[in-house]
């Protein structure tokens, strides 16, 4: 075979080879489609969804609920349902708010009051008038009385007067420095002012316009603060009334930072004084010469208090005495000799505490023995030194020479005494103070704020009876005894709770006690 014959044959192969392979490929597209237009087998109609079909748009819904009622034809498993779905409503259009060049305020911020707004919000109980047309001083305008407590000045020496404000108070006494201590922390400007604002704003001090008014309340006012207890001006040692006297000066610096008028405090004792009593012939208007002595250490050291001080008036307390005679003021002659020997007698004067009076011997339990305790009193030093007085009771008798308070009569005083000084017109208008026990050891059943508390409800309620008496007659005190029966309902209920809470703290000391009992009885068993 030629070469071109070869080649010819060979094309004429290849041409032929792809030819079988372009028909191969269309026939198997032609039994791929006649295989899906087949029918498939044993088909079953779904007569719901073909009438549903069938029906125009507007009768869809009816149609099918009217046949829902009809047995339904069974549905082959390869067939669905068809679901419905439920057209859910229209979204209400959104309001357009107009637009305004109005700038809306924030909201406020809720701010926590200060101690200072608590305090002035705080609703305090009604005080008693202190005028009374029962208590007058015969010419001129009514005398009133102001009875008020010795009350704390924790928390700051401003809070004095809110806490006398809680007992319905009109007059009040309190430490403006610490009663215990030598050292002591500066009073802070505001609240020296705080304080004097709220004495002024609550009538504890009059107006300085008002105070030369006729007919007004003394310029001296009804705040009389108590004096360091550590201070003792008649002590031997020198030393030791220089400090003393640093502290004495302390108390009256802060008395004139607050605006205070009367200021109180114990004179103090011979430590190094004899025990025995001098004969009766060597005493000097009822004092011995070394009580004497010591009464002129005490007026000295007044003097120059005087001297650096401006207005303040030092008030000398009666004291309740001792056995062997060495506390000074045990007797009004003790108070007569201090004074005696001070110079400027405008700013000095006494405070009168019952107890201790009645504890050195002064009667005043009944109209005749009081006449002759006020007699005593304007012989030796004159009413009008009296700028002051401290209303307790005492838990024992006449002439015990020991310094118990009790409460309002509750104690040997009772209560007839306190009728001879409220209906006694030479002892109004000047301060009343209360430094009865109230609770007494029983507060420590409770929390110290609820003590305060309980402790303020039997001043609150020994005021009222006090209040009660004035112009009733002699022995018909009845509403006083049901202020005082009020008082010693709250004092009962401490004693009780305060009972509860010792057993209770000696509960474990007891089992404990118990248990090494048992455990030497049984040692003493074995053995």
């Amino acid at each position: 075979m030629t070469p071109r014959k070869a080649l010819k044959t060979a094309v004429e192969a290849v041409a032929s080879s792809s030819t079988l392979r372009r028909s191969s490929r269309r026939s198997a597209s032609s039994a791929s489609t006649t295989v899906q237009q087949s029918p498939k087998e044993n088909p079953i109609p779904n007569a719901t969804t073909s009438s549903v079909r069938q029906l125009p748009p507007s009768t869809k819904r009816q149609k099918v609920d009217s046949e829902s009622d009809a047995p339904s034809p069974q549905v082959a498993p390869s067939s669905q349902a068809r679901r419905r779905v439920k057209a859910e409503p229209p979204a209400p259009p959104i309001k357009q708010e107009p637009e305004t060049d109005e700038v809306k305020p924030a909201p406020a911020i809720k701010r926590r009051r200060t101690k200072k707004e608590v305090d002035e919000a705080e609703i305090f109980p009604p005080r008693p008038p202190p005028v009374s047309a029962a208590v007058s001083g015969g010419a001129g305008a009514p005398r009133g009385l102001y009875i008020g407590a010795h009350i704390s000045s924790a928390g700051g020496v401003e809070n004095a007067p809110l806490n006398a404000l809680r007992i319905g108070a009109n007059a009040f006494s309190c430490f403006v420095r610490p009663k215990m201590q030598w050292a002591s922390t500066p009073i802070a400007d505001t609240s020296a002012e705080l304080f004097k604002q709220r004495v002024l704003d609550h009538s504890f001090m009059p107006a300085p316009a008002k105070s030369s008014a006729l007919g007004s309340a003394p310029p001296d006012g009804f705040v009389v603060p108590h004096g360091c207890y550590l201070v003792n001006l008649a002590n031997p040692d020198e030393a030791k009334r220089d400090k003393s006297f640093e502290a004495f000066m302390d108390d009256l610096r802060r008395c004139e930072l607050l605006g205070i008028r009367l200021f109180n405090f114990h004179p103090g004792s011979m430590t190094a004084a004899s025990v025995a009593d001098a004969p009766v012939e060597e005493r000097v208007n009822g004092v011995r010469p070394a009580k004497a002595e010591a009464c002129a250490t005490v007026a000295s050291y007044i003097n120059r208090a005087h001297a650096l001080t401006r207005s303040v008036t030092i008030l000398v307390e009666n004291m309740a005495g001792s056995k062997n005679d060495t506390l000074l003021g045990s007797s009004l002659s003790d108070l007569a000799c201090i004074l005696s020997h001070v110079k400027d007698r405008s700013r000095v004067g006494v405070c009168i505490d019952t107890c201790h009076a009645f504890a050195a011997g002064y009667d005043l339990t009944t109209p005749q023995a009081y006449a002759d305790f006020a007699a005593e009193i304007d012989r030796t030093l004159g009413w009008k030194c009296v700028k002051a007085m401290h209303l307790n009771d005492s838990k024992f008798g006449l002439g015990c020479r020991r310094d118990r308070h009790e409460n309002i009569g509750r104690g040997c005083i009772g209560i007839g005494g306190f009728w001879n000084i409220v209906n006694d017109p030479r002892c109004a208008d000047i301060p009343l103070i209360l430094e009865t026990p109230a609770l007494g050891a029983a507060s420590a059943a409770y929390a110290a704020k609820e003590a305060t508390v309980k402790m303020h409800q039997v001043w609150s309620f020994q005021i009222q009876a006090l209040h009660a008496l004035r112009g009733t007659e002699w022995g018909k005190w009845k509403e006083a005894e049901e202020w005082l029966a009020k008082a010693d309902q709250v004092i009962i209920q401490a004693a009780a709770a305060h009972a509860v809470k010792k057993r209770s703290s000696n509960q474990p000391t007891k089992a404990r006690k118990k248990a090494h009992d048992a455990e030497e009885s049984e040692l003493s068993e074995e053995e």
